[in-house]
C-alpha cells in the first residue's frame, strides 16, 4: 500500500507541525485579542475547549485542500484518512484528554467544518471584494462565536490576526511537509 511507503512519515511530520502551530496560533489570537479587549472571556469553560478544536479543525482543511490539489481524491482520501487519526492522537497527547467524548466531539466537529468550508472557494477576499463568503472570514466568525464579546472590531481583529498566522502556516508548514 502506498501509505505506508510513501506518505506515513509525511503524515506524522504534518500532523505534529499542525497539531503545534495551530494550537500556537490558537495561542497568538488569544493573546493579541487581549491586548486589545481588556475583558476578552470565552462564553463558557466548554467554549475555550471548543476554541481549540476550531483552530485545529480549521488548518485541517486546509490541508484537506492542498493535499487534494497536489495528490488527486483517490491519494488524498488515503493520506486525509490517516492524517486525521494522527492530528487526533497528537491532540488528545498534548491535552492530556484521551475519554471518547473528546474523541467523538473532534470527529464530528471535523465533519461538520469541513462540509461547511468546502462552502467557500477563496481563502481572503480579492482586491475590492468583500470579506463575506471567503474562508478566513468565516473561520473568523466561528471563534468570534466562543467569546462573550459582541463588538465587531473584535471580529475584524480576529481576522487580520487569523490571516496573518493563516498565511505562516500555509507558507512554512503545509506547503513544505507536503
Amino acid at each position: 500500500m502506498f501509505m505506508e511507503n510513501e506518505f506515513a512519515e509525511k503524515v506524522e511530520i504534518l500532523g505534529e507541525a499542525l497539531v503545534v502551530g495551530a494550537t500556537e496560533i490558537a495561542n497568538v489570537i488569544v493573546n493579541e485579542l487581549s491586548q486589545l479587549c481588556e475583558d476578552l472571556e470565552f462564553c463558557t469553560d466548554d467554549d475555550a475547549v471548543q476554541y481549540v478544536i476550531e483552530v485545529v479543525v480549521f488548518y485541517m482543511h486546509l490541508v484537506d485542500r492542498s493535499i487534494f490539489a497536489k495528490l488527486g481524491p483517490v491519494r488524498r482520501e488515503v493520506f486525509q484518512d490517516n492524517f486525521v487519526i494522527i492530528v487526533l492522537r497528537l491532540l488528545q497527547k498534548q491535552r492530556g484528554d484521551t475519554t471518547p467524548n473528546f474523541e467523538k466531539a473532534l470527529r464530528e466537529i471535523y465533519n461538520y467544518r469541513q462540509l461547511f468550508y468546502s462552502q467557500f472557494k477563496d481563502l481572503v477576499p480579492n482586491r475590492n471584494e468583500q470579506l463575506k463568503d471567503t474562508l478566513c472570514w468565516e473561520f473568523s466568525k466561528v471563534l468570534f462565536e466562543c467569546f462573550k464579546d459582541t463588538n465587531p472590531v473584535t471580529l475584524v481583529s480576529i481576522n487580520i490576526i487569523v490571516v496573518r498566522m493563516t498565511s505562516l502556516m500555509v507558507n512554512e508548514v503545509i506547503d513544505c511537509a507536503i
